[in-house]
């Protein structure tokens, strides 16, 4: 019989360390407290079908059953509880007594693995079966192990299992997406952008492509963490600040990808970064300008991360900083094919077209003294030729393109234009007009015309 001496609680997938409020199922009420109606009838909902998949699995009488996931998801609840009032606790106490640092390290280690093993009983009680696969493959790449990596077998599980249907690709996605906005643990937090990043340089092109558009609105603060805060310690205050730059690159490597039409430095996306490398003669100026634009944010993004003084010899930074390196090459060379395109048209552009060109050459040299001066420097052969190409394209830049011809500027190669608003005309082509390529890969005097008949 099951005792009614204890009510039932809310025994919803809740991390720790999760954010206190209604939005992520905050369960309000104490242990042994009344919970609300609608909570009851969901927290019932979930006991039941917890207890038939008990009863279906072991053969245990479905009343039986019943009780013991009853009982088991209580016992969770409060135990969870205690781990966080002994979490709390061990940081007071560190906070005044210097000295026992290391001891409440080992002790916070120590109850990292106890929640590590709580999650995981938890998931496997009340997921459904279709998704507890995903959600165990999360928990075990996102432990709370505060200086490792994620295990290599527990990442490629968790990208093999997004390379199936669309629906199971964008679960796996929410689940990621949920377990890193759920939890306060800085380590945690930052194996699950770790992972994302994974899935923009190596996942199967479903997981990237439902990892795109998560959540269908996007827009900026994309993964919402820049006011994220870990004060348990000094170690994750200094770790916060890596969490809130590695959220915003990733935001930024998103926005970039959608911007160039694929993920930069990712391996399904080689065929048609190739293809798009070799269509860019074809491009419009002002496609140019775009891309151009972008990855030069990127760049600026990478030499803002935080210095490495305070966290030296975290091999969890060490591969965060691996992957960034590996899409700073990347993005070295796209901008160095879009410059290389940009020399080949240099007669052909507009005045207004030349100013956002050198906007961005002159933001490319402010990264090259920020980068030299902060810790991450990677010297390579097509980095030292982005840096000589862009001072060559800068001088000629303001040589060939425009000159000055008693105190006025004139753009060589272009007839006068009219008002601001006789320009909108000219965005319009008509039978009979001719039309100037932007490359002068198509004519041998770089003012090549066709005409439309």
């Amino acid at each position: 019989m099951t005792d009614h001496s204890q009510p039932e609680v809310e025994v919803g997938i809740v991390e720790e360390g999760a954010p206190r409020s209604k939005e992520v199922g905050e369960d309000k009420h104490p242990v042994g407290a009344q919970p609300s109606s609608s909570g009851a009838s969901s927290a019932v909902e979930r006991v039941n079908t917890a207890a038939r998949h008990l009863s279906v699995v072991v053969g245990m009488p479905l009343i039986d059953a019943f009780e013991c996931s009853n009982l088991l998801g209580n016992t969770m609840v409060a135990y969870e509880r205690m781990l966080g009032a002994i979490d709390d606790a061990a940081v007071r106490d560190a906070s005044r007594f210097s000295p026992a640092m290391g001891k409440v390290k080992k002790l916070r280690d120590l109850i990292g693995v106890i929640k590590d093993k709580a999650s995981l009983s938890k998931a496997a009680l009340l997921s459904k079966p279709n998704t507890l696969s995903l959600h165990l493959a999360v928990l075990r790449a996102t432990t709370h192990s505060s200086s490792t990596p994620p295990d290599v077998k527990h990442l490629e599980s968790l990208l093999s299992l997004g390379d199936a249907s669309r629906a199971t690709a964008s679960a796996l996605v929410e689940s990621l997406m949920d377990r890193l906005h759920r939890t306060g643990d800085s380590s945690v937090v930052l194996k699950c952008l770790l992972t994302i990043h994974h899935i923009i340089n190596r996942g199967p092109f479903i997981l990237q492509d439902q990892l795109s558009i998560f959540p269908s609105f996007g827009g900026h603060n994309y993964l919402k963490l820049s006011a994220f805060r870990d004060g348990a310690t000094a170690t994750t205050w200094v770790l916060s600040a890596w969490v809130r730059w590695y959220a915003r690159y990733l935001e930024t490597l998103l926005s970039t990808s959608r911007t160039l039409g694929f993920f930069l430095c990712s391996c399904s996306s080689s065929l048609e970064k190739d293809k798009q490398d070799e269509r860019l003669s074809s491009f419009m100026t002002v496609d140019l300008i775009r891309d151009a634009d972008s990855l030069v944010g990127l760049i600026e993004e990478i030499c803002k991360a935080p210095d490495s003084l305070h966290v030296e010899g975290n091999r969890l930074l060490d591969e965060i900083m691996g992957l960034v390196g590996c899409d700073y090459l990347s993005a070295v060379n796209e901008v160095s094919l879009r410059l290389n395109e940009f020399m080949e048209r240099l007669s052909g552009l507009s005045f207004g077209e030349s100013v956002e060109l050198m906007r961005c050459l002159n933001r490319l040299e402010d990264c090259k003294d920020r980068l030299v001066m902060g810790s991450f420097t990677i010297k390579k052969p097509s980095t030292e030729t982005l840096w000589g190409l862009i001072g060559e394209l800068k001088n000629r830049v303001g040589m060939i393109n425009v000159y000055r011809e008693g105190g006025k500027l004139v753009s060589v190669g272009r007839r006068e234009k009219g008002t601001q608003s006789a320009r909108f005309d000219d965005r319009v082509v008509k039978y009979g007009d001719s039309v100037q390529f932007s490359s002068s890969r198509f004519g041998l005097d770089k003012l090549s015309f066709m005409v439309l008949n």
